[in-house]
């Protein structure tokens, strides 16, 4: 609806109309006298001196975006839509949306509420021990939609889509769910750097400038009579429902539902389907079904560690034998290893001064011994440097299996590769400690992996700046002492045969140059070339690297595998 569309320009106070002095003081004495429609008369006929001024709506460097300023101060009155909520067993009103300016509303009821409004309250209790995947899933699929939702909508990282066409389906779905689809052009979503994951998103569908309908209910009489009342209507019998504004806003909130990825691939468009999970209103407009109405709906992307919970339910009946057994609470599968290391009762490091205690021996020994196991212990108490210890003594442990598999039991046997030792932390500050420790050790090659948001920040092509999030800009940047094993370095400098390409591609993006055609099938830092990527990645780190920092988030991305 081209009305509700947001405009550039001035943002001007629409509920405060500014009269001159003289038509203010005439229109006070009417009140005074209790002449009312004498007041209302000297307002409609008085010319009106104009708006106040609030804020603007200017157009950002990249085309897709508009940037809003607001000033607001004491007394200045803000547009709201009102809808009912249910507290303690009452019905009572409930601020829905905040109408900014025309064109730009804001959800206030998933914000407050998404759990209401994207998912559901868990109801059950977790457990210590359980009997089978299916159990473990039915307890705790509703917990991890319920943190799904809210940390999906704190993130406060939507994207909102103007002027959409929806198609409605004509039946429901088995829960009586409203359910339908629209389309994405694949050119529109690259031209404004839409790139989230379609399967795992939350929507605000919105339905703007829709009349009043006809009064139907005995509450909404009574308030058609109160009308009746006022000062407007004197001496009239009957009288249209005076509300001001006149139009409301439809919202509903739904859900996206899977959709094949390799459909979408062959084709220019994306489409989107939905439920609608939940309304605040019982009566749905019929202008939706209108094939003119166009909606406003907001992308509301899951966060990529819920994504991945999810999904980690989804498959833990075809998970490993010590995944389910771990998170079954049942005993872990016992690993069989002979060594000689095993047998050792301190695993202080060669050479070091540095003199371990009797549990940390005894924590590394059960880690390198059982397949699981996890140790735990206050600030201060040596866990960082028992993790070192543990990589250093797994490393031994691997060089023993390499010497073991060097003779073939047959001619066709290959020898197989060194196994690799995959470090993860939470944060990139604690990976970045445990990266400096090993670097010190004699024999041991770490390799340190950021994300690809820490790689674009320091060589940027162009568009890669939308695709940061405003959290990525102020993490943490590699450190420099580092430099000699982080990945996207070690990419630019020999022996990787593709080095040159790369460097000489980051100066021409430094001088501002746009991309040829050649630099998207050559050139491995654009995401256009996953096979040269690849090629590139996995140059340095073939048979050098015998163990890889990344953080958490990383285990399960392609650049971490490319890695390996």
């Amino acid at each position: 609806m081209k009305e509700h569309s947001l405009k550039e320009g001035p943002l001007r106070n629409r509920s405060v109309t500014l009269f001159g002095t003289q038509t203010w003081q005439e229109v006070l004495a009417a009140i005074r006298s209790e002449k009312f429609e004498t007041a209302a008369s000297l307002l409609q006929k008085s010319k009106e001196l104009g708006q106040r001024h609030m804020g603007w709506v200017r157009k950002s460097q990249c085309s897709h975006y508009r940037e809003l300023s607001l000033e607001l101060s004491a007394g200045d009155p803000l547009q709201f839509q009102l809808t009912t909520d249910i507290c303690r067993g009452f019905l009572v009103p409930f601020v829905q949306l905040w109408c900014v300016t025309p064109g730009f509303d804001i959800c206030l009821q998933h914000t407050e509420k998404p759990i209401d409004c994207f998912s559901a309250y868990a109801t059950l209790l977790s457990k210590d021990k359980y009997k089978h995947a299916a159990e473990y899933n039915k307890i705790w699929m509703p917990m991890t939609a319920m943190e799904s939702a809210l940390c999906a909508v704190a993130k406060n990282d939507s994207i909102v889509l103007h002027d959409v066409e929806i198609s409605w389906a004509k039946q429901r779905t088995s829960k009586g769910q409203l359910q339908g689809s629209f389309v994405l052009n694949k050119s529109f979503m690259e031209e404004c750097s839409i790139e989230v994951d379609f399967n795992h998103c939350y929507l605000c569908i919105r339905l703007g400038g829709l009349k009043l309908g006809s009064l139907q209910s005995d509450e909404e009489c009574l308030s058609h009579s109160l009308q009746n009342l006022t000062f407007l209507n004197k001496g009239r019998s009957e009288s249209n429902f005076v509300v001001d504004p006149d139009t409301y806003t439809w919202v509903a909130h739904g859900v996206t539902e899977e959709f094949s990825e390799e459909k979408s691939e062959r084709t220019a468009q994306h489409t989107m389907s939905f439920y609608i999970h939940y309304m605040s209103m019982e009566n749905i407009p019929v202008e939706i079904s209108h094939a003119s109405a166009r909606f406003t709906v907001e992308l509301i992307p899951k966060m990529l560690p819920d994504v991945r919970k999810e999904k980690a339910l989804w498959r833990l009946s075809r998970a490993s034998d010590l995944a389910k057994s771990i998170t079954l609470g049942h005993e872990p599968p016992k690993k069989v290893i002979t060594s000689k290391i095993l047998q050792q009762k301190s695993f202080d490091l060669p050479g070091s001064c540095r003199r371990l205690n009797q549990s940390q021996n005894q924590a590394i020994l059960n880690a390198l011994r059982k397949s699981f196991t996890v140790i735990q212990g206050p600030p201060g108490t040596g866990k960082t440097v028992v993790g070192t210890h543990i990589v250093y003594w797994f490393h031994k442990l691997n060089e023993e299996t390499v010497e073991k598999d060097q003779i073939p039991a047959s001619e066709k046997e290959k020898p197989k590769g060194r196994k690799c030792i995959l470090y993860c932390g939470p944060s990139h500050k604690s990976v970045d400690v445990v990266a400096e420790m090993l670097l010190k050790m004699k024999n041991l090659k770490p390799l340190r992996v950021y994300g690809e948001a820490i790689e674009t920040m320091e060589f940027p092509y162009p568009g890669s700046n939308r695709n940061l999030y405003r959290r990525a800009l102020r993490d943490t940047t590699p450190k420099q002492e580092l430099s000699d094993i982080i990945l996207h370095y070690r990419i630019r400098r020999p022996p990787n045969p593709y080095w040159k390409e790369i460097v000489n591609f980051d100066a021409r993006m430094r001088k501002r140059e746009e991309p040829g055609e050649a630099d998207f099938g050559c050139v491995p830092p654009l995401r256009h070339c996953p096979k040269e990527r690849s090629a590139a990645i996995a140059s340095p780190c073939e048979k050098r690297f015998w163990a890889i920092l990344a953080r958490s988030q990383l285990t399960q991305t392609r650049r971490l595998r490319e890695s390996q």
